[in-house]
């Protein structure tokens, strides 16, 4: 079975979900449209896991399913949110609906190691499995993520380390040789198809900016044994606080079925040793930064800075923050 895409309705009720108001005559598979989609879905639906730690959340949606009808009505006719699994399986649904051309990226995330000019990658690639999507928009690769949180991708990223072979089915596959391709280097020729100008959309201005990378594995360690393939991909890298770029996740250089995601789905929600169920996630991306929530701290971030932070007394409080700064109603 593959990503189902959205009805005609459901994409219309998706579209009111993330604040975006585009008719039927516009909705054709472009760049500016991916762009704006991207940008509305990170700063409307909350990247969160709490139905694995909020008895209220629990109650709301007990079982986490992938199923097109499942995500809807979760994350948009419930108006909650999801961890990478469920965002990105509903995105790539309603890019489907709209015709845009999309397969679905296997992925690890990359436990934190600061790469420096100069410097040969250490990232150390562990089990936490994630998902991103590969959209092609006349000829061109893009990467688009609204899974990773309040730190992930902004917008769609420019992956012109990959190209097609011509055959029958088309694979993608790496370009030969090691090289990195930043959004930076990009500039309005990305983005000035999007409406939001390319420095707020993109968080160039807020401290934010990612790019990728690509090197044949084993190019980093890994935790996991199973991981030690030669497997050509490329890091999605973002810019943290310090001025350097760290690789946040592992993408392999092919296409992965939705089975697949069924299973990794399974694990990280019902593994003790899975990370989504030994600790709280909430995150949401705005205009200016974003907002966290880890169980026990509320953060409020303008770029890199925190400007609040509060450590709820009550389950009341819990409520009161999660529904202020998430929009979240339990």
């Amino acid at each position: 079975m593959d990503v189902q895409p959205l009805t005609r309705g459901q994409l219309a009720t998706y579209f009111a979900r993330v604040k975006l108001q585009e008719g039927p005559e516009e909705l054709q598979p472009n760049l500016h449209l991916l762009c704006r989609m991207h940008l509305a879905h990170v700063q409307n639906i909350p990247y969160e896991n709490l139905s694995l730690h909020l008895d209220k959340a629990r109650e709301q949606h007990p079982k986490i399913a992938l199923h097109t009808h499942h995500l809807f009505l979760k994350l948009v006719k419930s108006r909650r949110g999801g961890y990478c699994f469920e965002q990105n399986l509903l995105f790539a649904a309603a890019l489907r609906a709209c015709g845009f051309a999309i397969y679905l990226l296997a992925a690890r995330v990359c436990k934190t190691n600061t790469c420096r000019p100069g410097e040969s990658s250490a990232s150390i690639i562990h089990n936490q499995p994630h998902v991103a999507i590969g959209v092609l928009i006349e000829g061109v690769h893009w990467v688009t993520d609204v899974g990773y949180g309040g730190k992930g991708l902004r917008l769609p990223i420019r992956n012109d380390l990959v190209h097609v072979l011509d055959v029958d089915p088309p694979v993608v596959v790496a370009r030969s040789g090691d090289s990195l391709f930043s959004e930076n280097t990009l500039n309005l020729e990305i983005y000035k198809g999007a409406e939001d100008s390319w420095q707020a959309a993109n968080g160039q201005c807020l401290g934010y900016a990612h790019r990728l990378r690509t090197k044949q594995f084993p190019d980093c360690s890994s935790d996991d044994p199973a991981l030690h393939i030669q497997s050509p991909g490329f890091f999605v890298q973002a810019l943290d606080s310090h001025g350097h770029f760290q690789d946040q996740y592992f993408v392999q250089f092919q296409e992965t079925k939705f089975a697949e995601f069924e299973m990794l789905n399974w694990y990280t929600s019902t593994c003790p040793d899975a990370n989504h169920l030994k600790n709280v996630v909430v995150a949401i991306q705005t205009p200016v930064g974003r907002n966290t929530y880890n169980g026990k701290e509320f953060k409020v971030f303008e770029g890199s800075s925190c400007t609040w932070l509060k450590q709820p007394e009550t389950k009341q409080e819990q409520y009161k923050y999660l529904q202020q700064l998430f929009e979240l109603h339990f």
